[in-house]
């Protein structure tokens, strides 16, 4: 008994194709020359991201998405295909030695002549020149120096402040040539070069507007299969194909469209209705879907430590928070599908020799598991003994920022204090060194062990961390001056020391999902590092009419994965006859109450009689159950019941629109879905179920979320609650001493998929309504079980509290 999402009011949601005219910072002559305007026939809609994007100058961008919108407007001299690199603007290029005869330190570009900027002038070797001085230009304050400055000779001069930028030795020879000298030798520096970073601008438009010439569409000229038509500030992006792109004629999308700053709960209904065509997904039980593709994506999560707190500046401190960390219950219950994390670059990056890094290198084995005592000690070691102050923890997830402040609290015995905040805050935080502890993510540009080690040198402005190392740099600076076995050795020692210091704390390597409408999109890819390919896809969206007749409200489709199919089922029973679910079970019959619908089947002569009592059931409590929760009468919604009278139709209906696998589902009798529906069967497997409780604490689910249906609810708190108004007839079931003989659990693992969170949290609630009263475990519902807010004490002494309640019932 469960269900499957945290609240949705699930409204019909209109608009998305209408607002593509409605556009703010749009200049309606650049729509000409294109075949249409943009329509839901020609644009591709693409859920960027739940974010802001507030910058996408390359020389100013530190955010991975906004990397997406650039992929699209700009091109580099080369680009990443879905092997490697490929040629861009670049024609042809040829490598030399220096004039000390440094060897494969001197690249020369070759440009396409056909290379164009979407105001149809042409693109040029001192465009890439200009581009790249910026970069460097202390005066600008940009965040990409120090890529430059790496790689580039006479770079970090120019940057410094030591030098000028014609120390910076990139130089356009002619108007299509373009000369570029290395520090070092460096195998990948093709690879470097699709870095958004290295695009080419104009400097005609940059230098005259300044700040912000990249989201007017009159000023953000582009080189790339797209240009901006309009940009609507935290809410859109409207592309349109570059007619003067090189390759324009194998651009077959006219428009995308770039949602940002969208609400994840509205996500995958609006992709249900084919109003999103691709979304970023986190893994979930089921990845085998036609319309799931996963990338070749090199990430990395962790936790920075400031090194210049007091706090942090132990390394055993350090050592004990990171050890007090559950990576295994991070990857099975909050990201599924993510790798447990011991060091800090992934696991798939590779070494010289075509290796992955993880044949090569060695891990903490106390990273592998909890460990608590070895934490507490190393603490007592620091000098620490039961008066360690409090922490700040600052993340943009509050999901997962809400795991690791309860893994710390239960296996360290330290306050956290969780401090959410939005992207933009959290660089701030991070520039300002504004924390203590800062959960943070790293995506690989290029596939070397470098892409991660580069941002913790001591003179690196991504080094937030604080943190210095000498023999940590040397390694890094040796590296730069070798090759093949040499340097590999050189890196991970250079991890080895990064991670011998604990200067952070790894959490977990990742892939990346989207889900893709392949029935109206085709060919869409992705490259080696995950980002996706656009430029070549197809659309098909004229057929949407076309599509699933038999599931459609007001032309558009409503049912699937994470939406309540929620068509008009009496109007369709009485015209038809008949509808059927996902897994095309008919339901041919139906009961209306005052605050009910059920269908059926008659395909059973006695469901009728069964579908009558299950309505009488929920009809008694009603009131009680509304009235314990605080919820009025004009804020419930009327619900939707579907009764199934065999366990397997149910099991696949729920499998076919929620991608719920087997095993996950294997004790299921009932489900709640969102405040308007349930879900269920009286008979398991054969063997009738218990109806009257199944269908009561369903429906304690649907009023729960008519309640509160912003968030998650941890998972003890969500099914207590509703275990504890089911059963209210037999609260003096004698369990008690059961619980304890079993052991308590830690409060964190009781938030999700625990097999034992109903009979856990039956107790649980049941002590907070002795302890703190029925109205406190209300306003813990509306604030999604925090519990530090609410009851003023910390999981931890919560725990301890429950405890002693436990030990004392069981006497």
């Amino acid at each position: 008994m469960c269900i499957f999402k945290k609240g949705f009011n699930i409204l019909i949601l209109i608009g998305i194709f209408m607002s593509i005219l409605a556009v703010g910072c749009q200049d309606k002559s650049m729509l000409k020359g294109v075949m249409d305007t943009p329509n839901s026939d020609n644009t591709l809609v693409w859920n960027l991201s739940s974010g802001n994007i507030n910058t996408w100058d390359p020389h100013f961008n530190t955010y991975s998405v906004s990397g997406d919108i650039i992929n699209q407007l700009f091109e580099g001299l080369t680009v990443l295909g879905e092997n490697g690199y490929e040629l861009g603007v670049a024609e042809s290029f040829e490598v030399t030695s220096n004039d000390e005869g440094a060897e494969n330190t001197v690249y020369t570009f070759k440009l396409r002549k056909d290379a164009k900027w979407s105001d149809g002038k042409n693109v040029t070797a001192e465009d890439f020149e200009y581009s790249f001085k910026r970069a460097c230009d202390p005066t600008i304050g940009g965040t990409s120096a120090d890529l430059f400055n790496t790689y580039i000779k006479g770079a970090d001069k120019y940057n410094n402040g030591t030098g000028s930028k014609d120390d910076m030795k990139v130089k356009a020879i002619d108007k299509y040539t373009l000369k570029i000298e290395l520090n070092n030798r460096t195998p990948y520096f093709m690879e470097i070069l699709a870095r958004q970073q290295f695009i080419p601008m104009r400097k005609d438009i940059v230098e005259k507007i300044g700040i912000g010439w990249e989201k007017n569409p009159e000023t953000c000229i582009s080189n790339g299969p797209f240009k901006l038509i309009s940009y609507n500030p935290s809410s859109d992006l409207l592309l349109s194909k570059n007619n003067y792109y090189y390759d324009s004629e194998n651009v077959r999308i006219p428009y995308i469209k770039c949602l940002i700053n969208t609400n994840n709960d509205n996500i995958n209904l609006m992709y249900d209705k084919n109003e999103i065509h691709v979304t970023q997904i986190f893994a979930n039980g089921d990845l085998k879907s036609e319309d799931i593709l996963k990338t070749n994506y090199i990430g990395s999560t962790y936790i920075v430590f400031n090194n210049h707190s007091n706090i942090f500046s132990d390394v055993n401190v350090r050592k004990a928070f990171s050890y007090s960390i559950d990576r295994k219950y991070i990857c099975e219950q909050v990201y599924y599908g993510a790798l447990p994390a011991t060091n800090l670059v992934p696991s798939d990056i590779k070494l010289s020799s075509g290796e992955n890094i993880e044949v090569k290198r060695k891990s903490d084995v106390n990273l592998y598991k909890v460990q608590s005592e070895n934490s507490r000690k190393l603490l007592k070691l620091a000098g620490y003994d039961n008066n360690f102050p409090e922490v700040r923890l600052v993340t943009q997830n509050e999901y997962l920022g809400n795991s690791i402040k309860s893994m710390i609290e239960s296996n360290l015995d330290v306050k956290v204090n969780l401090i959410i905040v939005s992207y933009e805050e959290l660089k701030e935080k991070q520039l300002k060194g504004d924390f203590d502890m800062i959960i943070e993510s790293w995506v690989a540009d290029y596939n070397d062990l470098m892409t991660f080690l580069d941002n913790f040198k001591s003179n690196s402005s991504l080094n937030f961390s604080r943190w210095s190392s000498m023999d940590y740099d040397s390694a890094i600076e040796n590296s730069m001056k070798s090759q093949g076995l040499n340097r590999d050795n050189y890196l991970i020692n250079a991890e080895s020391i990064l991670m011998d210091d604990m200067v952070v704390a790894p959490l977990y390597f990742y892939n990346k999902y989207y889900r893709v409408k392949t029935n109206l999109v085709e060919n869409i890819k992705s490259n080696v590092m995950g980002k996706l390919i656009i430029k070549h896809a197809k659309l098909n969206l004229k057929d949407i009419s076309s599509l699933n007749t038999d599931n459609k409200t007001d032309g558009l489709i409503n049912k699937g994965a994470y939406g309540f199919d929620d068509r008009n089922r009496i109007e369709e029973i009485d015209k038809n006859g008949y509808f059927n679910d996902s897994a095309n079970n008919r339901f041919d019959k139906y009961l209306v109450s005052n605050h009910f619908e059920i269908y059926y089947s008659s395909s059973n002569e006695n469901n009728k009689i069964y579908a009558s009592n299950a309505i009488e059931v929920l009809e008694e409590d009603y009131d009680r159950i509304l009235e314990f929760l605080s919820v009025e009468e004009k804020n419930m919604p009327i619900i939707k019941i579907s009764m199934y009278d065999e366990y397997e139709p149910l099991r696949q209906c729920l499998i076919k629109e929620k991608f719920f696998d087997g095993d996950t589902m294997e004790r299921l009798q009932g489900m709640a879905v969102y405040s308007n529906a349930i879900y269920y069967t009286y008979k398991y497997k054969g063997s009738s179920v218990d109806t009257p409780t199944t269908l009561k604490h369903e429906f304690t689910h649907n009023v729960t979320m008519a309640l509160a249906q912003d968030n998650y609810h941890p998972d003890w708190l969500l099914e207590g609650v509703a275990m504890y108004l089911a059963q209210e007839k037999d609260k003096s079931e004698p369990y008690y001493e059961e619980l304890l003989k079993n052991g308590i659990p830690q409060m964190y693992t009781l938030k999700k998929n625990n097999k034992d969170k109903y009979i856990y949290g039956y107790s649980m609630v049941e002590y907070i309504i002795e302890e703190y009263g029925r109205e406190k475990l209300v306003e813990l519902l509306m604030e999604y079980g925090d519990i530090q807010k609410v009851l003023n004490i910390s999981e931890d002494e919560f725990r301890d509290c429950w405890i002693k309640f436990l030990e004392q019932k069981s006497k």
